[in-house]
């Protein structure tokens, strides 16, 4: 009877444990990234609360974090799939499927610290 509360307060701890480490990587994610490749399509690109993207400050889309195999990823459906892996603890976005490359950027996302969030843009989501 023990070991059977033990066993389940230990599963009820790391889901927990999950839940909380998946939430901050959420917020940790939250900011302004900018294009390092110059030919991009798309140059600016900021995640805010509420899974709200920004893209190059008009065109606004949900988002969704997925985590996969032990890598997350940033999910953005705009005439297509954007598919972002995220690198380097968050600082880097890097194009993981061939639409990304093509129609964002074909080199990464690098988070801009000293550019501002303008998370109150006002528009539709399509």
């Amino acid at each position: 009877m023990k070991l059977n509360y033990l066993f389940r307060s230990v599963l009820l701890l790391l889901g927990l444990s999950y839940t909380f480490t998946v939430y901050a990587q959420a917020e940790r994610l939250q900011g302004s990234y900018t294009n390092i490749d110059n030919n991009g399509w798309v140059m600016n690109l900021t995640l805010c609360p509420k899974d709200k993207a920004i893209l190059d400050n008009s065109i606004i889309r949900q988002y969704q974090v997925l985590y996969k195999k032990k890598h997350t990823y940033i999910k953005i459906r705009s005439n297509g799939l954007f598919l972002l892996k995220v690198s380097d603890q968050g600082k880097l976005l890097v194009p993981a499927n061939t639409f990304t490359k093509q129609r964002m950027t074909n080199i990464a996302m690098k988070k801009n610290n000293r550019r501002p969030c303008h998370c109150n843009v006002q528009s539709e989501f399509y």
